[in-house]
């Protein structure tokens, strides 16, 4: 807390570029994780579940009004909680603190998969 105090224009320089970078970065990955609008309403389709009265390129059309936004305000958000774990002096850095609650859940998440019966399995797998 101290270190924005003593100077507020780096604080907010990095406040804002981390905002930024992040927002833009999670809009990005996007495209590298195959979680786009036209992928998640063929993966919608494929499981048979639809929205009522919509087509697949209807539904296309409307989960592309939020998916990009959701990305970008998601990644803003985990930014936010990185620079004021940084700004409050948390123990280790605020991106330190994401990479292991991130790299925990994975491994909570392998572990729950490997426990899971084999016809829920694959289920699991259909639905990720």
């Amino acid at each position: 807390m101290l270190g924005f105090l003593k100077d507020p224009i780096h604080a907010i320089f990095y406040l804002g570029f981390t905002l930024t970078a992040c927002g833009y970065l999670s809009k990005a990955w996007l495209n590298v994780s195959r979680t786009t609008a036209r992928d998640l309403a063929r993966k919608l389709t494929q499981q048979q579940i639809s929205i009522r009265g919509m087509r697949e390129q209807a539904v296309t059309r409307y989960l592309n009004n939020y998916v990009p936004m959701c990305a970008l305000l998601g990644g803003a958000a985990l930014g936010l909680l990185s620079v004021s774990a940084d700004f409050i002096g948390a123990l280790g850095s605020g991106s330190g603190i994401l990479l292991a609650v991130t790299i925990a859940w994975g491994l909570y998440e392998e572990v729950s998969k490997a426990r899971l019966p084999p016809s829920m399995a694959a289920q699991y797998a259909a639905f990720m």
